[in-house]
């Protein structure tokens, strides 16, 4: 029969909506008609090899020692950390006690917890009590902080382009939520331990039950659920897999109610033979498959076929060879979140995804913070080097003293200005600074406590005194204005112990400070070379000094991006070219950030890029460019600070005239004073 116009455009139609979906199911907006053909074929020869391994799955059990083995289960739970805004704080205890309050006992099935790295100290002990106090059996991966916070970002693989720092502000909401998790994914797989909890269940059950099931926490079995799956197992024990459908629950009560199913389409709870050897991929991060990629390796198809890959997701793995070899049985309640509208439909769907990814960022800088906040104490040294200030004042070196105290009278009859506050004078703010710290170094080098006074009396005129005090929201010029805050911070610590500030002025002192550190987390922060490098500096020193965990791991990991962006893999500075002076103060903000943040233990002097660059790469450059300068173009004193950094830090730079040489530089150059008493 001949068909008519109208047929053959439905067929036509029919046949471009197969190709649309096919190629949305392909991922690739170029698929062609052969490729989904060849797609096509691929699945039924896969789904053949299936068929072919399922029949002689089923011919060989008979004759397996485990199949004289009765069924026994195992159910471990896995209770993990509370992922605010994502999860209601608390919902894991309230869903272990729903679950030991109402869940029947199910026979030849024992139940076992795992309390996994619970980051919060009260929350573990409130989870264990409630453990303990009902008789349950489980063991506790406890969270380490010390050993979390040796962990670093995973930034070093991302080439500069990808960095936060690229420029690139066309990039979708979505794509920078996925950056972020992206960058703390070794910080996840250590605080979530998803599937390294996972392998500790199959470890656990392995030796206990035929049938194990390393579960998540929040996962509730109906008495009518648990007989499904086993009336399945009995069936088909052949299969070493069994794939149980989860339902996410908004009200846990609906659960008591003995007839109720809901529909359950959401990403499955595993069941292993306790004869299988696949494990759980602990490369695999929270929020970014650490389950699909199971079910990927078991050909479980689903959703998570169609996901998406960014370019620095893992490779989809091969086919396990038991691959197939699955059943799906029964279903398990996902239990209330206390998030409801997170888990109802598509628009719960796409809310989920990315408060997910919120709660994660949120979890891991609030455990960078105390990681941080155990090496931080804002009463230490961070530029200049304690033991050596207190070495040179027990030395008698009579020029060193005599030097020291000349620098500071000579600082004594340079008075600030009572309108600097009003001069908008950048050099002038540089001299009180760097006349301030000479005068606190003298007081705690030569015990003379007038140099102290006097050094507080700089600190009240130009940062508390509300009449002669600047505006601590500055021009742009201001990051320049106060490049030298970091050793003059220094500066009020020494004045500090020398009790020559009151409570009040202490106080009202931090009041601008934090102002001024408010102001710099705007704009500043995001601008390159200098600008940047000398913002990071600043957020650093201010966040040392308030004890301001938070921001200071912020901008720890801030200038490990930055790093990355603006040190190309010759070492050159990306956005300092015009001139060697220019580069030479912008290394001087990257190595005085080192030092700073060298007092709480993170190394930056060894960090390295995705293509090798660092401080050390970028110091070498320098240092060779030196070498081809004219000698009337740069000082090479100016050069000397850098120069002996590369050879602290280098040990494969080859011998140079890098002896301290002149300690005291005029402070427009930049160099604190007294250089040589500085950190390592």
């Amino acid at each position: 029969m001949t068909s008519t116009p109208a047929e053959r455009k439905a067929t036509w139609r029919r046949i471009y909506l197969e190709l649309k979906r096919a190629r949305k199911y392909l991922q690739s907006p170029d698929a062609s008609l052969g490729g989904v053909l060849l797609a096509a074929k691929r699945t039924l020869e896969h789904r053949r090899d299936v068929r072919l391994r399922i029949r002689a799955a089923r011919d060989a059990y008979p004759a397996l020692p485990i199949a004289a083995a009765k069924d026994s289960f195992m159910l471990v739970r896995i209770i993990g950390n509370d992922l605010e805004p994502r999860h209601r704080k608390g919902q894991s205890f309230d869903n272990a006690s729903f679950i030991l309050d109402n869940e029947p006992a199910f026979p030849d099935c024992d139940k076992f917890w795992i309390v996994n790295r619970i980051a919060d100290p009260d929350e573990e002990a409130r989870i264990i009590g409630l453990l303990e106090g009902r008789g349950q059996s489980f063991v506790r991966i406890p969270f380490d902080l010390e050993a979390y916070g040796k962990i670093a970002w995973d930034i070093d693989g991302l080439a500069a382009k990808e960095l936060r720092l690229s420029g690139k502000s066309s990039q979708s909401a979505e794509l920078t939520a996925r950056y972020e998790t992206l960058i703390r994914r070794s910080k996840n797989r250590y605080l979530m331990n998803n599937n390294g909890a996972r392998n500790k269940a199959l470890e656990i059950a392995r030796t206990r039950a035929k049938w194990l099931m390393p579960w998540d926490g929040n996962c509730y079995l109906t008495e009518q659920a648990f007989r499904q799956i086993r009336g399945a197992i009995e069936a088909r024990p052949y299969l070493p897999y069994v794939i149980v459908p989860m339902a996410r629950i908004v009200e846990n009560s609906g659960l008591l109610d003995e007839n109720f199913e809901p529909p359950a389409r959401e990403e499955p709870q595993i069941i292993f033979r306790t004869d299988t050897t696949e494990l759980f991929d602990e490369n695999y991060a929270y929020g970014r498959r650490p389950k699909v990629e199971m079910l990927w390796r078991l050909g479980v198809p689903g959703p998570w076929d169609r996901f998406r890959d960014d370019p620095w997701d893992f490779p989809r793995p091969s086919l396990a060879p038991d691959a197939g070899l699955f059943q799906n049985a029964g279903w398990v309640a996902r239990l209330d979140s206390g998030r409801a509208h997170l888990e109802i439909g598509r628009v719960g769907f796409v809310a989920r995804w990315s408060s997910r990814d919120e709660a994660i960022v949120d979890m891991i800088d609030r455990c960078d913070a105390l990681a941080t906040a155990a090496r931080l104490d804002p009463s230490r040294l961070v530029f200049y080097d304690d033991a050596v200030l207190a070495a040179v004042s027990q030395d008698n070196d009579v020029e060193v003293r005599r030097h020291l105290e000349t620098a500071a009278e000579q600082a004594l009859a340079r008075a600030p200005a009572a309108d600097l506050h009003r001069a908008g004078d950048p050099a002038r703010l540089r001299h009180v600074l760097h006349d301030a710290t000479v005068l606190a170094l003298a007081a705690a080098v030569l015990g003379e406590q007038r140099f102290a006074a006097h050094a507080a009396q700089w600190i009240r005129t130009c940062f508390i005194d509300p009449d002669t005090r600047m505006n601590p929201s500055r021009a742009k010029q201001g990051v320049f204005e106060l490049g030298d805050l970091h050793f003059f911070l220094d500066a009020v610590r020494l004045v500090e112990r020398a009790g020559m500030l009151t409570g009040r002025e202490r106080e009202d002192f931090r009041t601008w400070l934090g102002t001024y550190g408010k102001w710099l987390a705007t704009t500043p922060a995001t601008e390159f070379g200098k600008h940047g490098v000398l913002s990071d500096l600043q957020r650093t020193s201010i966040a040392m000094f308030l004890n301001d965990d938070a921001t200071l791991a912020r901008v720890r990991l801030y200038a490990r991006e930055r790093l990355g962006d603006e040190i190309a893999p010759d070492g050159s500075l990306l956005n300092e070219t015009s001139n060697l002076r220019d580069a030479m103060l912008a290394l001087q903000g990257w190595t005085a950030l080192a030092r700073v943040l060298s007092a709480v233990g993170d190394d930056l002097w060894r960090h390295q890029a995705a293509e090798g660059q660092g401080l050390v790469t970028a110091l070498r450059r320098f240092a060779a460019d030196i070498g081809r300068q004219d000698i009337e173009t740069i000082d090479r004193d100016l050069a000397r600070p850098l120069l002996l950094d590369l050879a602290c830090h280098d040990p494969a730079t080859p011998a140079l005239d890098v002896s301290p040489g002149r300690s005291l530089f005029h402070p427009d150059r930049g160099i604190a004073p007294f250089w040589v008493w500085r950190r390592q």
